[in-house]
């Protein structure tokens, strides 16, 4: 997957950072769970933690 017409350099990196299939597989499962536990976060900071919206500080 190295394009043609780069520099050296250029080559060498874009070897070095192919991407695998286990990485490819893991994206998704990564994405929810970085979802997933923004939302976790979210509503526990409101809930229990003591966070509160502008309009009520």
């Amino acid at each position: 997957m190295v394009r043609e017409g780069l520099p050296s350099p250029y080559k060498e990196r874009l070897q070095a950072m192919e991407i695998t299939e286990g990485m490819k597989a893991a994206v998704k499962p990564t994405l929810w769970g970085i979802v997933i536990g923004a939302i976790a976060c979210a509503f526990i900071g409101f809930q229990m933690g003591g966070w509160v919206t502008s309009s009520k500080a």
